[in-house]
């Protein structure tokens, strides 16, 4: 569970001294299990977070007034208030920052907690243009990898829903090249600052963290640092690397030379970590996803293999 670490006593009153924060701004708020609700009483505007993400920021040094200005700042890019008895199509679009918009990689356990929270919010079988449903790119046809749209908000990620994506006007294509691009200025600026860290967890097992929960969506342009990958685990002449995901904040990645029943131990470390990350309330989301093979092209995913022809 999400709040398995984190001390109730602790989560209640920072909860009491959200919801009277609120309050006195004129907004109500509602909790169902994480999922946090809060709506203007004024203007009906609403936004919704994740009740343990802020409490996580609260607890890494973030006041409660910051907190709130956030939620408020966030609820009122994606649903701006319109002016009084202004016609349709003089309501003012939302100042959507495409600057701070990252495609962040998840994995399918990901996906189907985040459509039951939904689907408990607006009901079942939810049609694919529903307004809150959120835009996702799938990675591969063939394996469940997804690609959210993460509105980096402070305390962490909005997802572009579908009523924000439809007041960007822009096409598919033009929104997952400009998340693509940001993601690459991002991590070129992390590189060459040296604001991310590695270390040998073994022989040939490297551990790469990144800050801003982007070790997954590193992934999807690890390519482009092939040569520092090669740096890092000494393999110069490498024609791959394996990569697994353990947090937001921390991939493994592996050298090509790793036998079979190495890697089967590293799995089975990556998952006990996370077990382990999940009782800590200040460890970033954890991001299950397949191993992939980072190579020089791009990133993709271990050939299946191929039983052994019969003589």
């Amino acid at each position: 569970m999400a709040t398995e670490g984190i001390d109730p006593d602790e989560l209640g009153k920072f909860e009491v001294a959200l919801i009277q924060e609120l309050a006195r701004r004129g907004f109500e708020m509602n909790l169902t299990g994480d999922s946090l609700t809060f709506e203007s009483l004024k203007t009906k505007q609403r936004g919704s977070a994740d009740l343990v993400a802020l409490f996580k920021a609260h607890k890494g040094g973030k006041s409660i007034t910051e907190i709130a200005d956030q939620l408020l700042g966030m609820m009122n890019t994606l649903n701006p208030p319109a002016p009084k008895d202004a016609p349709p199509q003089a309501r003012p679009r939302p100042n959507l920052d495409l600057d701070a918009l990252y495609p962040m990689v998840k994995g399918p356990d990901f996906v189907r907690a985040y459509m039951a929270s939904l689907e408990k919010q607006f009901g079942p079988n939810l049609p694919p243009d529903h307004p809150s449903l959120p835009k996702i790119f799938k990675y591969s046809k063939d394996h469940e990898v997804y690609i959210f749209c993460g509105f980096d908000i402070g305390t962490g990620y909005a997802y572009l829903i579908n009523k924000a994506l439809k007041e960007l006007n822009i096409s598919d294509m033009d929104l997952f090249k400009r998340m693509m691009q940001n993601l690459a200025r991002a991590m070129d600026s992390i590189i060459a600052e040296k604001r991310f860290r590695h270390g040998k967890q073994i022989d040939g097992v490297f551990s790469v963290v990144f800050p801003g929960d982007l070790a997954p969506s590193f992934l999807l342009v690890a390519n482009r640092y092939f040569d520092l990958l090669a740096e890092i685990t000494g393999v110069k002449d490498a024609k791959f690397f394996y990569a697994f995901c353990v947090s937001g904040e921390e991939i493994l990645i592996c050298s090509p030379t790793l036998n079979e029943e190495t890697l089967g131990l590293v799995v089975a470390t990556v998952y006990k970590r996370q077990e382990e990350l999940m009782k800590r309330p200040e460890v970033h989301q954890i991001s299950r996803i397949e191993p992939m093979i980072v190579l020089r092209e791009g990133t993709t995913f271990p050939a299946v293999r191929q039983p052994s022809p019969k003589r």
